[in-house]
């Protein structure tokens, strides 16, 4: 039977009703099964009192349709900055 490698790392402000999901990963082979949907889910039961919840990913990919489709949307007004 595969494993299911399913991890995340996360941050909470000081405010405390603020939430950075820095990182979630779910294997491959067990995408697309429900399971990262139930890992948002459970951190929004876990965390009851957090009304923001931000993330990082890159537009128009694959992991910004699974978020959005999770109920989660681009804000508008924030911008990643590079230095070349």
């Amino acid at each position: 039977m595969p494993q299911m490698v399913i991890c995340w790392d996360s941050q909470r402000s000081e405010a405390e009703d603020h939430f950075l999901l820095k990182e979630m990963c779910v294997r491959t082979a067990r995408q697309r099964q429900g399971h990262g949907s139930a890992l948002l889910e459970a951190l929004a039961s876990r965390l009851p009192e957090v009304r923001h919840r931000y993330l990082l990913t890159a537009r128009d990919s694959a992991a910004s349709d699974f978020y959005q489709a999770n109920g989660l949307r681009p804000a508008g007004r924030l911008a990643v900055f590079v230095r070349p």
